[in-house]
């Protein structure tokens, strides 16, 4: 199941207060909302180790569709720049609660499917080749070294 899919799933389940708990992410892997882009383990562990979650949680049960929306804006923006997520990462993760807590219908996923959330490099917060390619410098020094 996808990861928008089951955080709306989870949010029907055990309610809208479960975004501002850690079990959250124990209840997205039994979901397997993991599986196909296992990065965004690592960005749902700081949207909910920051209190974001629980921000976003108490803006939508305000019904203030605006400040929610503006906070998820902002949100992608700090998780990408404060951070180095990696802004596509960044984005799926909000516009994901956005989606489960029923605020748009639309989630863009990730480009990449690896275990990488963090931006290397020049380019940190945007997916640029200057960042692949330092980033691939930077392995291959450490591994002639060795």
């Amino acid at each position: 199941m996808k990861l928008h899919e089951s955080l709306r799933k989870i949010i029907r389940q055990f309610g809208i207060n479960v975004l501002s708990e850690k079990r959250l992410l124990f209840i997205l892997s039994d979901y397997r909302a993991f599986d196909e882009y296992p990065a965004m383990k690592q960005v749902f562990e700081a949207i909910v180790s920051t209190g974001a979650g629980k921000e976003l949680m108490r803006l939508s049960l305000d019904d203030d569709r605006d400040g929610c929306l503006s906070y998820a804006r902002e949100l992608r923006k700090s998780l990408s720049e404060q951070r180095h997520f990696r802004e596509d990462l960044a984005g799926c993760a909000v516009d994901s609660i956005l989606f489960a807590l029923g605020l748009t219908d639309t989630v863009t996923e990730p480009s990449d499917h690896g275990f990488d959330a963090v931006e290397h490099g020049r380019g940190a917060g945007q997916r640029g080749e200057g960042a692949r390619t330092e980033r691939f410098e930077e392995e291959n020094r450490g591994r002639k070294q060795e």
